[in-house]
């Protein structure tokens, strides 16, 4: 009879032992799960916009529209129209030398179509276009004003020598997307908006190669390189006044070679923790 109760009690015991090692699972499993999901849920850009926007290329119009191929010399070009580029190039093989590009005004009607298509940039190369820039300045004093924007997978920029300054929110110095190419030179590129990096990217990525110049950003959440692609910086400065100074997403780059890197992280806009250093 104890023998009999001892293999009841063991059985009971066995049992119990089996059921919370079902429970410890269930609660692992679903632990990893939602680490998963977490884990394949994009990253908020900086200023915490996230993903969005259309799916269809939404460009808005352009003041002037370049669509067969020219050398321009120290023309100026202007926009004060709701989402619109100063100065777009469609699909042409085009130099501009020593020319002005001012966007003073206009308002976007879909911040993500800025950041991800170049509506309302300054300057915009889309469609194929191969765009030589040199000796330049570039202005933009618009929301979602991106300085120079290269979009699209045989879309290439090649800048040199150019100053490029953006005062408003979401409105990067270079900005790369769609799989296009940006090559610059000898650039000084200054931000002030918050979410405004100096060299940035977003859906779609691209290549971006920088050799030389001085690229600050000074608002909040806006890094000196902002990474959704394959950029490469040498011989360069890069200072963030109130952001960290790099920011990679996914599965992404940033190469430094011979570059000095400044930044200065903080969640709160208050206190600022500053890091330099020489790559």
């Amino acid at each position: 009879m104890r023998r009999n109760k001892l293999i009841v009690l063991l059985s009971a015991i066995t049992i119990a032992t089996t059921l919370v090692a079902c429970q410890n699972t269930q609660a692992q499993t679903a632990t990893e799960t939602s680490q998963v999901q977490s884990q394949q849920s994009p990253p908020a850009k900086p200023g915490g916009e996230g993903f969005g926007g259309s799916d269809q290329v939404t460009q808005g119009d352009a003041a002037t529209n370049l669509t067969t191929d020219a050398t321009v010399t120290g023309e100026t070009y202007e926009s004060t129209g709701d989402d619109e580029n100063a100065l777009r190039v469609t699909g042409a093989t085009v130099t501009l030398d020593g020319v002005t590009v001012n966007k003073t005004a206009g308002a976007t009607s879909n911040t993500e179509n800025g950041d991800f298509y170049g509506m309302n940039a300054g300057f915009l190369a889309t469609d194929g276009a191969t765009v030589t820039i040199k000796n330049a300045t570039v202005n933009t004093t618009a929301q979602n004003g991106n300085g120079v924007f290269s979009y699209g997978s045989v879309t290439t920029v090649n800048v040199s020598d150019t100053t490029i300054t953006t005062t408003k929110d979401n409105s990067g110095g270079i900005q790369t997307t769609g799989g296009a190419a940006m090559n610059a030179t000898n650039l000084t590129v200054n931000t002030a908006g918050n979410s405004s990096a100096a060299i940035r990217t977003d859906r779609g990525g691209g290549t971006v190669v920088i050799d030389k110049g001085n690229y600050t950003s000074t608002g909040y959440n806006s890094p000196a390189v902002y990474s959704t692609a394959k950029v490469t910086v040498k011989n360069a400065t890069l200072n963030a006044e109130n952001s960290e100074a790099l920011v990679i997403e996914g599965q992404n780059s940033i190469t430094l070679e011979n570059t000095n890197v400044t930044g200065n992280m903080s969640s709160t806009e208050g206190a600022l923790q500053t890091t330099t250093y020489t790559m």
